[in-house]
């Protein structure tokens, strides 16, 4: 609204943006509707973060290079990438936060089945991506998944809704 030559056009960037960001939240409320679809959400959040387990070592000791390998030199490559102990890996992500996220998001959801279902394959998974987001040394998603994980402490004490209301 206010760039004299706007870089990308504005019907491109809104394009890209519905693409990237509203057809996979209009795609997820019609197949996670039910209760089985947002447990099958839920697994396959773990499953996404413990994919991500071979990248994450191997960046996190060498840098960003997965992406560089697969297709040409990431734009925000260096942005964030050293941390205070080695690299925080970026994969095919974005941008190194958003991987932070990503892996935090699939350790609360491995915490939640595990805690949910009691099987220890699922508690496995979980302190396996607890570990990654910590070795992402990404703090705000660290900061998240505390939080998220107080929320289900707290969800076995008292109701849920009144946790949530809180």
């Amino acid at each position: 609204a206010f760039a004299a030559e706007p870089r990308p056009a504005p019907l491109l960037a809104v394009g890209y943006l519905a693409a990237a960001w509203g057809l996979p939240w209009l795609l997820g409320r019609v197949y996670f509707a039910s209760a089985e679809g947002r447990l099958l959400l839920v697994k396959g959040l773990v499953v996404s973060g413990l994919a991500c387990l071979p990248f994450s070592l191997i960046e996190g000791a060498l840098g960003p290079v997965v992406y560089d390998a697969v297709y040409e030199t990431h734009p925000f490559r260096a942005d964030g990438a050293i941390r205070y102990l080695g690299f925080r890996p970026l994969g095919l992500f974005e941008n190194g936060n958003q991987f932070g996220l990503w892996i935090s998001l699939s350790a609360l959801a491995a915490l939640w089945l595990g805690i949910a279902s009691g099987a220890a394959r699922w508690r496995w998974a979980a302190a396996i991506l607890v570990a990654m987001a910590l070795a992402a040394q990404s703090i705000g998603a660290i900061a998240l998944l505390a939080l998220g994980a107080a929320s289900l402490w707290a969800f076995g004490l008292v109701r849920p809704r009144l946790v949530a209301t809180g």
